[in-house]
């Protein structure tokens, strides 16, 4: 998708609203290239993604660090669609601006 296809990526981000994490690596990482790849496109900068565990024993612990991963992954992929969806809701002038956008 181009970046000058703003109703294919109004629809896609709807769809990354909707998409929960069920927990696999690569899921979380797919959709967090997914949103960066449309707030590159949109002039919005996003927050640094959460870092992946490193500390696992794998022995299936109450309060794993994944379980913690997953719930700050859930949380930066709301913020994300939050911020390019407000972005595309002034469309088109906020494209044309010279200035990045935050969250």
């Amino acid at each position: 998708m181009s970046c000058a296809e703003v109703p294919s990526r109004t629809d896609a981000l709807a769809g990354l609203a909707r998409e929960r994490l069920t927990g696999e690596l690569a899921q979380a990482r797919a959709l967090f290239d997914a949103l960066r790849e449309h707030a590159v496109c949109l002039g919005v900068t996003l927050r640094a993604t959460p870092p992946e565990p490193t500390t696992c024993c794998g022995k299936g612990c109450n309060g794993c660090v994944w379980e913690g991963y997953y719930a700050a992954a859930e949380f930066w992929r709301e913020d994300a669609v939050l911020a390019c969806t407000q972005v595309l809701q002034t469309f088109p002038s906020s494209l044309s601006s010279d200035q990045p956008h935050t969250t």
